[in-house]
């Protein structure tokens, strides 16, 4: 009982420092995509059971390099367990900091847990040589859940010349994501174009001031990233819930 007790006063303590935090700033109005929508029509079918079924749990699992595995698990499922309150989730992040697709490819069927509901996946590289492909055909030829890809959020060095490159670059490779996310038919969450729309509409922000060290997010960035998938998902999950669908 006390350790319920502890994890339950922990969850609001986590959920408060993140409204917090996010509060003070105007946060974009989220859409989610058509693909989103589409590929968790089988988890709205899920949670639909959930509700009905006593000890159920839906299980997400995020996966990718360093931007992932940044992700607070304790912070997702506080937030989604406040939306969808007679739902347990369990939520695994094993992302591999350091590694980009090419070097996670080989570690796939080690990396990828055949029994979460949900995959997001983000990671940098294997657009050239095709591993990234490689990675989403594995995935899906061989995950039963529904497959979430994200894309790139805005790097900000302070070499202005590397600046710029580093930008057309991950635009470069953000849209390329949306492109193989597309022909796999999975969920796609536009995360580059929401952090760009939250740095517009807040103009006392610097794109450093949400980043650690101009590529990384800081504890800020980490918040706005982490609120960025869960209200695409959240409102995915949701539009699936409509009788006309």
């Amino acid at each position: 009982m006390k350790k319920f007790i502890f994890y339950f006063l922990l969850s609001l303590v986590i959920t408060s420092c993140s409204n917090d935090n996010l509060d003070q700033y105007s946060l974009p109005e989220i859409q989610p995509s058509q693909s989103l929508i589409n590929e968790l029509r089988s988890s709205r079918k899920k949670l639909n059971k959930t509700y009905n079924k006593e000890n159920s749990t839906v299980k997400i699992q995020f996966h990718g390099q360093s931007i992932v595995y940044s992700i607070k698990s304790s912070r997702v499922e506080a937030t989604l367990e406040g939306d969808f309150s007679d739902i347990d989730f369990e939520i695994i992040n094993t992302a591999r900091s350091g590694l980009q697709v090419p070097q996670l490819l080989p570690l796939i069927e080690e990396d990828i847990d055949g029994n979460s509901d949900v995959l997001f996946f983000h990671a940098y590289g294997g657009t050239e040589a095709g591993e990234l492909i490689q990675y989403f055909k594995y995935l899906k030829d061989n995950f039963k859940g529904d497959v979430i890809i994200f894309n790139h959020h805005l790097s900000a060095p302070d070499d202005p010349e590397h600046h710029l490159k580093l930008t057309e670059l991950e635009d470069k490779t953000s849209a390329q994501m949306e492109e193989i996310a597309s022909n796999y038919s999975f969920g796609f969450i536009d995360v580059r174009n929401d952090w760009r729309r939250f740095l517009e509409l807040n103009k006392e922000i610097q794109p450093k001031d949400i980043l650690r060290d101009g590529v990384h997010p800081n504890e800020n960035g980490r918040l706005l990233l982490e609120w960025i998938l869960m209200e695409h998902f959240i409102k995915a999950i949701n539009h699936n819930s409509q009788p006309s669908l």
